[in-house]
């Protein structure tokens, strides 16, 4: 009796520890340290704020410039500037505020009738990025 406990305990020691998944980096997180999104899931027809505006607060180390950029669900990984994707459209700006925690504020403004689903994606020049996810 005991050997057969003793052989099911390792037995599901063995499968437990061989089912382990493993994420992509960008699927863990939102954003790289650093960065904090407002609202980084949202649905298009969203009721409580403007889901076209997108929010991106940065620590005093992240204060590059960088590119907004769109990645759309039919073409993962093919990510495209906003420019190029939305034009006149999609707003780009960036505000350096007093505070002490988060002095960088990067904003995107969509035109509300032209957001579409897919990644909204801010990539800073030192290469940190931000993602936020429009269903």
């Amino acid at each position: 009796m005991l050997q057969l406990v003793l052989l099911i305990l390792v037995t599901l020691t063995t499968l437990t520890q061989s089912q382990k998944c493993k994420f992509p980096k960008q699927d863990m997180s939102v954003c790289d340290r650093g960065f904090l999104a407002f609202s980084p899931q949202r649905f298009i027809q969203e009721r409580k704020f403007d889901a076209s505006e997108f929010q991106l607060l940065g620590v005093p180390g992240h204060g590059s410039e960088g590119v907004w950029m769109y990645e759309s669900r039919e073409n993962p990984g093919e990510p495209v500037t906003v420019k190029s994707k939305f034009g006149e459209s999609g707003e780009e700006s960036y505000k350096e505020e007093e505070d002490e925690e988060y002095p960088h504020n990067y904003n995107l403004h969509i035109q509300p009738d032209k957001l579409i689903p897919g990644k909204y994606i801010y990539v800073s020049e030192s290469g940190s990025s931000c993602t936020f996810f429009v269903y």
